[in-house]
């Protein structure tokens, strides 16, 4: 977390090939615009916790409240829609676009929109 709030590089250190996998992805998603929720599904429980850490010292801000439980609950959920809801409508790269879009606007509703909400949303 150190590291990663100074802005280091992790090139010059002797870390496991995990250990720099998750340093690139909670230095990556300091600037990232995800909720607490949507971290914690994007990245899982404990690189979303770093990041929410590292966010909070590096704009010198609280915490966001109720920060773990929302991590937790996005570590914890899943996307409720998969390619075979959107067939045979859509098939080859429209399925992937759509999914795409579709994950973002799930994301934006803070991880709480259902499959028929979001499918709903997909015909706009």
């Amino acid at each position: 977390r150190r590291l990663a709030v100074l802005g280091g590089q992790a090139d010059r250190l002797r870390l496991t090939r995990q250990e720099d996998v998750e340093f690139g992805k909670v230095r990556d998603e300091i600037g990232s615009t995800l909720s607490p929720a949507g971290l914690g599904w994007k990245l899982g429980e404990i690189p979303a916790q770093d990041v929410v850490l590292c966010l909070a010292a590096i704009l010198e801000a609280p915490l966001p409240q109720d920060w773990h439980a929302e991590v937790q609950r996005g570590a914890q959920s899943v996307f409720p829609v998969s390619a075979a809801d959107l067939m045979p409508e859509l098939h080859g790269p429209a399925i992937g676009a759509r999914l795409r879009m579709l994950q973002a606007r799930w994301l934006a509703s803070g991880l709480r929109l259902d499959k028929d909400a979001l499918l709903r949303s997909g015909n706009d």
